[in-house]
């Protein structure tokens, strides 16, 4: 359970407009997000995936999955 989020790291909708909460992104258990990546829009980081640093991330990414 939980997350480690590094320095820097964005997490949050692609444009905004009211009612649009469900577009955020959704961090599975035991995820790590590296300095300076962006995970955009209403997508589901799975258990245990890692995001490395400066990726850009806006689609989903399985469980135990690496993006960078």
């Amino acid at each position: 359970s939980g997350a480690t989020i590094y320095q820097g790291v964005t997490c949050g909708i692609r444009s905004w407009s009211p009612g649009r909460a469900s577009e955020y992104p959704r961090l599975g258990d035991d995820v790590v997000l590296y300095a300076r990546a962006s995970v955009l829009g209403g997508i589901e980081v799975g258990d245990r995936a890692v995001v490395g640093a400066h990726a850009l991330v806006t689609h989903d990414l399985r469980e135990e999955s690496r993006a960078s």
